[in-house]
């Protein structure tokens, strides 16, 4: 394990950066960007990182409050929700990410909607995006809107709770999982799209990841300092893990399945903003650094060795050593 303060590069972004994708190959890291503290609608935009350099090679406009980023499988597109706020309405912007530029703005709710979870399926084809409750849809319910790639269009929408935090999809592709701040997590089967909602007493409204097997998912929440194992083929709760008093903002699997990496803000815990846990145990098997600020998204490289998370406080992104 590296020391305690090995912290590899820090790099600023210039805006509060919130969550983190990598392209596949690893070559480029795309971290959404916002400003809270900021006179009139919150600023938006997107971080290039070049991994090679550590570098921010490009900063990309899209609207307010961007909650997400996914990139395409084959590395050309990055997908990122945000709210318009000239036109009041959710939107998903793709990115060019060889010429860093908005090629297309896809319209996915209306006014009161704002979009709050992105994925992708595994073949590219399609994008889930969840979002809030609008103003003129039924009490109670929000939906999640699945894009056709090639065209750029809503190929349709699926009634969802009404305010979803993230979204995932299995490795398989077989099916999407809405995370909710004020209710059970939805299954979306994407062949038929029908919906289950198996896992009452899951923590709800954190982020979720899988294992690259897609046969255990694990799920942090802001307000917790536990990480939840399931086995997704039949739902069943098989491990907690704590991760000592912190309140966890995000979780990736690393690509050969053995690790996980949880950050944190700083809560008791003060000062460990990621840790590393073995999936095979379940046991936590190091933090890797420290720094006075917090974490928040992370991605890891294909290799698994390092990992680059937004620190939300200090307005950079911190590159991290964290294999074992």
């Amino acid at each position: 394990m590296p020391s305690s303060t090995d912290v590899l590069a820090t790099i600023p972004v210039g805006l509060e950066p919130r969550w983190v994708a990598r392209t596949p190959a690893g070559i480029r890291v795309f971290v959404t960007l916002e400003d809270l503290s900021a006179d009139g609608p919150d600023p938006g935009g997107v971080a290039v990182i070049d991994t090679q350099t550590n570098t921010v090679t490009a900063t990309i406009a899209v609207g307010s409050r961007p909650s997400g980023v996914v990139i395409a499988p084959d590395g050309r597109r990055a997908y990122v929700p945000n709210w318009d706020s000239a036109h009041g309405q959710g939107v998903v912007s793709v990115i060019d990410t060889d010429t860093s530029t908005v090629v297309a703005t896809i319209v996915v709710s209306g006014r009161g909607g704002g979009p709050n979870g992105v994925a992708i399926t595994p073949n590219g084809r399609h994008v889930y995006v969840a979002t809030e409750q609008e103003l003129a849809m039924p009490e109670g319910q929000g939906k999640v809107s699945v894009i056709d790639t090639a065209t750029n269009t809503v190929l349709t929408t699926i009634p969802g709770n009404p305010f979803p935090s993230t979204m995932t999809i299995t490795p398989s592709g077989e099916f999407a999982y809405v995370l909710d701040n004020d209710g059970s997590p939805q299954v979306i089967d994407t062949a038929t799209h029908d919906s289950t909602f198996p896992l009452g007493g899951l923590i709800t409204n954190g982020r979720m990841a899988f294992t690259p097997d897609g046969l255990q998912a694990y799920v942090v929440s802001e307000g917790s300092d536990l990480i939840e194992v399931f086995e997704v083929a039949t739902f069943r709760l098989v491990a907690v893990v704590d991760v000592f008093g912190g309140n966890s903002t995000d979780v990736a699997v690393t690509r050969d399945g053995r690790h996980v990496c949880v950050t944190q803000r700083p809560g008791k815990a003060l000062r460990r903003p990621v840790w590393v846990v073995d999936t095979e145990t379940h046991k936590v098997v190091g933090s890797p650094a420290t720094w006075t600020g917090s974490a928040d998204g992370v991605a890891v490289t294909p290799d698994g060795s390092t990992a680059y998370v937004a620190d939300q406080r200090s307005r950079a992104v911190r590159v991290v050593a964290v294999r074992p």
